[in-house]
């Protein structure tokens, strides 16, 4: 069969767009709430008295700990039915930050962010984007950069909600909110999610499609890892420090983190316009705009800005690194295909 996107389960609507629809969710669900780290920042540094290395560091561990876990779930995800993934990753998820309400020092904080969180995260990335291109080819750009709008629209949802939760409830039982529902929904949701449908041309001769160790073998791999890293590290610069910068030089917490939520904006229209461009206008010249425009960002923010320019900030940068976020996949799969797609981008995510 072709995966066209067009086509229909039992004359409705093709099941590729339920698949789509639900990974929106896991996206928006985990990601948002992972990128709200920032609002955390502050409470926690002022509560414990912790400095901000400290108190940066869980997610600094926390992203390796994730890149190393991808791996496995990547390579999962080419096995076995993203339901029980996804429903684990939750759970585990949901364990995380529910400990992490009732954490009383620094090592707690990366054991429980840094650790078990990240654990449970692993699954949120490498799963949807392994899982959505085997349902589709000719529209893999829109459905891509729909389930990958996830990530703006928790930037948008999280920040604001978390800054009005901690300031009412305070940070612990923020945490246990968080956890609880992260748990409840993300194994809602798993239960949409069901293999892709075998292609025939998979069965029709030899596979022309990368192995893992094939694909490692090749120049175009560390290349794409060497592009993962030098993305990665301006995010984490934005996520983490943003709202710490904005308010260090007058801004207020609130505006600070509409900052945050105006990335998550961009980044949400981006993913799903800049993924269907790239289905027009090719994906490398798109990827190539789209990592100038972070770069332009960080550049500016060398300098102190008022709130506008912090505003114009978290919407370039959210821009640029949404559409790169949907376009990254799709260019993994045009070199290498998409049999071993879950343990090749869970292998370039830990690059």
């Amino acid at each position: 069969m072709s995966l066209s996107g067009n086509q229909r389960d039992g004359g409705g609507l093709y099941y590729g767009w339920v698949i789509t629809f639900a990974m929106f969710l896991v996206v928006f669900l985990f990601w948002g709430t992972f990128y709200s780290f920032g609002v955390f920042f502050k409470p926690l540094a002022a509560d414990f008295g912790w400095g901000r290395a400290a108190t940066s560091g869980p997610f600094s561990l926390s992203m390796l700990v994730q890149g190393l876990m991808g791996i496995g779930a990547g390579l999962l995800a080419d096995r076995v039915s993203p339901r029980g993934i996804i429903g684990v990753g939750g759970i585990v998820t949901a364990i995380g930050y529910m400990l992490m309400s009732r954490m009383t020092g620094l090592l707690e904080f990366y054991l429980y962010f840094g650790v078990l969180v990240a654990a449970g995260m692993s699954v949120s990335y490498v799963v949807p984007v392994a899982v959505i291109p085997r349902w589709f080819e000719a529209r893999r750009g829109l459905a891509l950069g729909i389930a990958m709008a996830g990530v703006g629209a928790g930037n948008m949802v999280f920040p604001p909600l978390f800054t009005q939760l901690i300031g009412a409830h305070g940070w612990r039982t923020t945490y246990l909110l968080l956890g609880i529902g992260i748990g409840v929904v993300s194994v809602a949701v798993s239960l949409l999610l069901r293999p892709a449908p075998i292609p025939e041309e998979a069965t029709a001769g030899p596979s022309r499609d990368f192995s893992v160790m094939r694909a490692m073998a090749t120049p175009a791999f560390w290349l794409l890892g060497s592009i993962w890293i030098l993305v990665a590290i301006p995010l984490q610069i934005m996520v983490v420090h943003l709202v710490n910068y904005a308010t260090d030089v007058g801004v207020t917490a609130t505006a600070a983190a509409f900052a945050l939520t105006m990335m998550g904006l961009a980044n949400m229209v981006s993913r799903i316009g800049v993924g269907s461009v790239s289905d027009r206008l090719g994906d490398k010249l798109t990827y190539y705009i789209c990592l100038g425009l972070q770069a332009i960002v960080l550049l500016a923010l060398m300098r102190a800005w008022g709130v506008m320019g912090f505003y114009a900030a978290g919407l370039l940068f959210g821009i640029g690194y949404g559409g790169g976020g949907v376009v990254y996949p799709k260019i993994v799969a045009g070199v290498f295909g998409v049999r071993f797609l879950g343990g090749i981008i869970g292998v370039l995510s830990f690059a």
